[in-house]
This record gives C-alpha cells, sequence and structure tokens, in this order.
C-alpha cells in the first residue's frame, strides 16, 4: 500500500478508493465489476468513461465508505462471484455533487 493510500486510511474521514485496470476511452457502459478483494484481478480494462460512473455513484453512497475496490469491466461467470453488487445508477438520475 502506498503512503498516500495510508494517509486517506488514517484521515479519519469517509474514504472510497478505486483503482482501475487499464483506462480505455469510450461511452458509458456501465457494465464492469466493483472488486473489494483485488487477488482475482488479472490486467482487466475500463472505460474512463464507466470510472467516472462509479465515482458519482460511490460519492452519493455509503455501501463502500472505507473500502478499495479495483474496476474492471465485466469479468468471466466464474469470478463475479468475488464481486460487490452495488446498484449504480446512471448519471441521470443521480443528484448533483459538488467537492
Amino acid at each position: 500500500m502506498g503512503s498516500l493510500e495510508q494517509m486517506i486510511k488514517a484521515s479519519g474521514l469517509d474514504w472510497t478508493i478505486a483503482r482501475p485496470g487499464v483506462l480505455r476511452n469510450g461511452s458509458r457502459t456501465g457494465e464492469y465489476c466493483v472488486l473489494t478483494d483485488p487477488e482475482p484481478w488479472r490486467n482487466g480494462i475500463i472505460r474512463r468513461a464507466d470510472v467516472a460512473d462509479f465515482m458519482v455513484g460511490a460519492a452519493e453512497s455509503d455501501d463502500l465508505v472505507g473500502q478499495a475496490t479495483v474496476l474492471i469491466s465485466r469479468l468471466p461467470a466464474v469470478h463475479v462471484i468475488n464481486t460487490v453488487q452495488t446498484p449504480i445508477r446512471p448519471v441521470s438520475q443521480m443528484r448533483s455533487v459538488f467537492f
């Protein structure tokens, strides 16, 4: 774990860390996995728009507070058991979030 992660975790604030796989361009698919255990993760890819979608959803929900996540495109069915089933709403259905 890097020193930035340690600083975030020791901050006393609510936090969620997002570790995306290899970033690709393209529109949001909404079809991605949020892994809380990075062990099954192997060179996953994810679209930048899906990372943004996750981050907005995480900012509006307490479901993943205090968790470091790995974000990748949908996994083969054998690995889906290791994912968190977090409902992610389309950005158009979310209220505004200001940082």
